[in-house]
């Protein structure tokens, strides 16, 4: 194991604007980095196991955000577009570090911006849906559901702001 590795994921998630942050998309992220080029990074199983041994790191329940969509079906999401984790949805294992407390506040927050970026890329879809009368039905369905979804967040997150 190489401590400038789990050094450098300490490093980015202190300043990332993301408090909990899905293991995959770090690991991606830490292969790009320029200030990583010289470090061996591991595959992912390998790495999420060497972040489970640092005290540091606090892992949270893993998320799966494929079942948003999961009434269009597989080939409908390519024909659309619809990379979850080129819109910032990465499902799996995910984690933050150990020093920063979950506040209410800090919880809101995280909300609103992870329900803005879903409410973002449904727009988006729906702005760039394909010419076919049953994606479409399916995708204002999805669109209804989110909006509810949202409204119950919005309550959520209206309280958690007071705390």
């Amino acid at each position: 194991m190489d401590k400038r590795l789990v050094d450098a994921v300490e490093e980015f998630l202190g300043n990332s604007d993301e408090v909990i942050v899905s293991v995959k998309k770090v690991w991606e992220i830490l292969q790009i980095d320029e200030s990583t080029k010289d470090i061996e990074i591991p595959p992912l199983t390998e790495f999420t196991k060497m972040l489970k041994n640092d005290s540091r790191f606090e892992f949270l329940p893993p998320m799966d955000f494929a079942d948003i969509y999961q009434d269009l079906g597989e080939e409908r999401k390519k024909n659309m577009g619809l990379d979850f984790e080129s819109i910032g949805f990465y499902s799996g294992k995910r984690i933050k570090l150990r020093k920063i407390e979950l506040t209410g506040g800090l919880l809101a927050g995280m909300i609103e911006k992870s329900v803005n970026r879903m409410m973002d890329a449904l727009k988006n879809a729906w702005e760039n849906k394909p010419d076919d009368k049953d994606a479409e039905k399916r995708l204002l369905k999805i669109l209804k559901k989110a909006e509810q979804v949202k409204q119950e967040l919005d309550k959520a997150v209206r309280k958690l702001k007071k705390e």
